[in-house]
């Protein structure tokens, strides 16, 4: 009997120093992770999610909050907030890397790219979701600033093709004349 109760006390350590370490392992993640209940209310979340949930409930549930959040679709196109990676792992979606573009209460724009996955009870229904947020506001801006730099060369390239046309062209005809002249 007290060799089953010390079993049962190491078993219950060794699960306590688990959930310890697996907690510090969240805590110091580079990225945001959250894990939700049914209702969307964070159940377990580290400083960076927090950073960009900071009350505690995902978006799709606070109209209020959602308006902080742009959520795009793979086209680009804007989706309503009960299309947003919670919402959707809630209902046991898997999604992976939606972007949004996040409006923090401070000002200014950051770009994220959220995923999420449905987490199951006994009976196989969508009991809550874990959610992770990239930062990838550094990643967009570059893509941006290659676009605008590739419009610019194809414009400069467009130009000096013209240019080199009209050049062309301007030979053709004294081409044309000196052989007419001789």
């Amino acid at each position: 009997l007290q060799q089953d109760r010390f079993a049962r006390q190491h078993r219950m350590a060794t699960q306590a120093d688990q959930q310890s370490h697996f907690e510090r392992l969240i805590e110091n993640l580079p990225v945001g992770v959250c894990f939700i209940d049914a209702d969307g209310k964070t159940v377990l979340s580290n400083p960076k999610y927090d950073e960009y949930v900071p009350n505690r409930r995902i978006p799709s549930t606070e109209p209020g909050r959602a308006r902080r959040w742009v959520g795009l679709d793979s086209d680009g196109k804007v989706i309503p907030p009960n299309q947003y990676v919670g919402a959707r792992a809630l209902r046991g979606e898997q999604v992976n890397g939606q972007d949004y573009r996040y409006y923090p209460e401070d000002g200014g724009e950051r770009w994220l790219r959220l995923s999420g996955v449905p987490l199951y009870d006994h009976m196989e229904q969508p009991a809550g979701a874990a959610l992770v947020i990239i930062d990838v506001d550094a990643e967009k801006r570059n893509e941006e600033m290659l676009r605008q730099f590739n419009q610019q060369l194809e414009q400069e390239v467009k130009l000096r093709t013209e240019a080199l046309q009209q050049a062309l062209d301007r030979l053709t005809v004294e081409v044309q004349e000196r052989s007419r002249a001789e």
